[in-house]
């Protein structure tokens, strides 16, 4: 938790708050009206409070920063923020700290697909075959991108609702999104010419963690304990049955036919973390 610096980085990024001392956390605005940001920060909340007995108590204090999520990590190494929410991958860990704790019980590795709604071959598709004879739309900064071309499956790049215009235009066939936002996000997009596959659904081993700085030891500290509390005395499950996306995801996934992929970005501690918490993954029915 350092001191920011307002003539580097302008003190509106930090919404006019300067850093008193260090029982103060920076952490990135999300998406106003996601409800799973809302889940997120609250998830946090609990495991900052579990262990305030052991540690001192903490503001938490929203910077307000709409960024991609590799500026949003970079910030970290510069003490724009202390702590970051983002996809774990290997590559990532080597430069920041993961809490390899999966937030999302690993419904984030699930994805369904924005197709047009007159498309008939998504109707009965099962396999990935078929999809490695089409082009699929995928932000170019996301590690999805790279998941689906290591797969086999060509990958238009683009941007995130700029996907919908390439799907609505023809230029690609089928746009995965993570299942924990696809509702929200295709009434956002403005696009009543598309609608979600309805037999399929892509998996690959991926999870969203928090990252810290790899200087922030005792944040990261901190941060483990919390999340390992509130999982052993059943909070962090009990908030997540609460959450209105957990149970659309679930009605979402129910009944679909499950392609796996391959994820080589799933190594390490982002492995782990899928490994080491299996009571708190969310497995859909056969």
């Amino acid at each position: 938790m350092k001191a920011v610096f307002c003539a580097l980085f302008g003190c509106a990024l930090i919404c006019g708050v300067t850093r008193a001392s260090s029982q103060e956390l920076l952490i990135p605005s999300l998406t106003a009206g996601h409800p799973v940001n809302d889940y997120l920060q609250q998830q946090l909340n609990e495991a900052l409070a579990i262990t305030e007995d052991d540690y001192p108590s903490v503001r938490v204090i929203k910077v307000k920063l709409e960024l991609v999520e590799e500026r949003l990590l970079r910030n970290l190494n510069l003490a724009v923020t202390d702590v970051v929410w983002a996809v774990c991958s290997d590559e990532r860990n080597q430069q920041y700290t993961p809490i390899a704790v999966p937030l999302m019980a690993g419904l984030f590795g699930y994805r369904l697909s924005i197709v047009r709604k007159h498309d008939a071959r998504f109707d009965t598709l099962s396999t990935l075959e078929p999809l490695q004879k089409m082009i699929a739309a995928q932000a170019s900064k996301w590690l999805d991108a790279s998941i689906l071309q290591n797969n086999g499956i060509t990958v238009l790049p683009t941007g995130r609702y700029a996907a919908y215009r390439a799907i609505d235009h023809g230029l690609a066939d089928f746009y995965p999104r993570s299942i924990t936002e696809i509702e929200y996000e295709i009434v956002s997009s403005g696009f009543d010419s598309v609608k979600i596959a309805p037999h399929h659904a892509l998996h690959y081993p991926m999870v969203f963690v928090l990252y810290v700085s790899k200087t922030n030891t005792a944040l990261a500290e901190r941060l483990r304990k919390g999340f390992q509390r509130i999982i052993n005395n059943g909070r962090y499950s009990e908030l997540l049955q609460q959450q209105s996306w957990f149970k659309q995801a679930r009605q979402l996934l129910a009944g679909r036919q499950l392609i796996h992929l391959n994820n080589a970005h799933n190594t390490g501690e982002c492995a782990a973390a899928v490994n080491n918490y299996p009571q708190i993954l969310y497995k859909p029915n056969p």
